[in-house]
C-alpha cells in the first residue's frame, strides 16, 4: 500500500497536532528521550500495558526487561521513528516504525497504542501522523500496519489517515497430545 495521502489536508493535519498539544501532550522520538534515565523502563511498561489490550488467540506473554532491552540491537528498528506521547512526562502512547528488511522502500508500523486513560483524545492519530510524515520525508513509498478486525478505534484512525484494508490474517490453534502442547500458525 502506498503511503496514505491525507484525506483531511494539511490544515487538518496541523489541527490534529494542535488539538493534542492543547491537551498538554507532546510527541517525541525515543532518540529525543535518551536523556531520560528511565526511558527504557517506561517504554517497557507502556508496551506491556498496550500489549494486554491487543486481542489474540493466546494470552499476552510479558518478556523480561532484559529481553526487551535487546530491541535496541535490532538493525531494522528506526529509533528516530519510534514516537512517544507524553503527558507531563508520563509515557502515555507510542508508535514505532521498522524498516522492512526485504524492501528498503517499505516501513512496517509496529505497536501503536495509547493507555486507556488517554484514549479518544486524538493521540493515536497524532502518533501515526508523525510516523507518516517521517516516512514521507525519507522517500518511503509504502507503510504497512496490522490490526485486529474488531478494534474499531484504531481501525477508524487508520481509515481516516488513508490506510486501505487488505484481506484478514487468521490464526489457528490446535492442542495436540496429552501434554496440552499448543501449535499456533
Amino acid at each position: 500500500m502506498a503511503i496514505p495521502r491525507f484525506k483531511c489536508g494539511v490544515a487538518d493535519r496541523a489541527g490534529c497536532f494542535r488539538r493534542v498539544a492543547e491537551q498538554g501532550i507532546e510527541i517525541r522520538s525515543v532518540v529525543e528521550l535518551q536523556t531520560d534515565p528511565d526511558r527504557e523502563r517506561k517504554l517497557y511498561e507502556l508496551g506491556w500495558a498496550i500489549e494486554q489490550d491487543i486481542p489474540s488467540s493466546e494470552p499476552a506473554v510479558r518478556d523480561s526487561f532484559e529481553e526487551f532491552q535487546k530491541v535496541w540491537e535490532r538493525s531494522n528498528l528506526v529509533q528516530d521513528a519510534w514516537f512517544v506521547a507524553l503527558d507531563k512526562g508520563e509515557y502515555v502512547g507510542m508508535t514505532e516504525l521498522w524498516s522492512n528488511q526485504a524492501d528498503p522502500d517499505l516501513f512496517d508500523i509496529g505497536l501503536t497504542g495509547v493507555l486507556r486513560s488517554h484514549r479518544r483524545r486524538g493521540i493515536a492519530a497524532a502518533l501515526k501522523l508523525r510516523g507518516i510524515e517521517f516516512a514521507q520525508k525519507r522517500g518511503i513509498r509504502e507503510l504497512r500496519t496490522w490490526n485486529a478486525s474488531h478494534k474499531g478505534g484504531i481501525l477508524a484512525v487508520n481509515g481516516r489517515l488513508g490506510f486501505v484494508r487488505r484481506p484478514a490474517h487468521i490464526a489457528y490453534v490446535k492442542e495436540v497430545g496429552r501434554s496440552g502442547q499448543r501449535m499456533v500458525s
